[in-house]
């Protein structure tokens, strides 16, 4: 039997981080660098697998490793806004200090539902 992945063999992780700074309007990259939003696309993806381990077809005992901007968008098609939420929610996050604990873990929720339910 044989399973197909929808993933978009052509968006890279760097379309990701790019899209997710569109409405963060940080298109030159001057409040949010390549270096942090890439640690916040892949805290989410690694949540997503731990979430989701059905996602990692053949790969189910082996470490996430962290990918680069150059690498490919691992999920479905389907799991790119989410992973772009998690990004800008880090983001604004990092640059608000007076983000409550309780939006946070609202958000989070939230987060993992959405993970869930696709």
């Amino acid at each position: 039997m044989t399973i197909y992945v929808d993933v978009d063999a052509t968006k890279t992780m760097q379309d990701v981080l790019d899209e997710a700074r569109l409405s963060l309007n940080d298109d030159d990259k001057q409040r949010n660098a390549d270096s942090a939003t890439i640690v916040y696309a892949n805290e989410a993806i690694a949540i997503t697998y731990k979430l989701r381990p059905d996602l990692r077809f053949g790969a189910y005992t082996s470490e996430y490793a962290p990918l680069t901007a150059d690498d490919f968008f691992p999920l479905p098609f389907q799991y790119t806004s989410v992973i772009e939420d998690y990004i800008r929610f880090r983001c604004e996050m990092r640059d608000d200090e007076a983000v409550s604990e309780g939006l946070a873990s609202g958000y989070n929720q939230l987060f993992e539902q959405r993970v869930m339910a696709i």
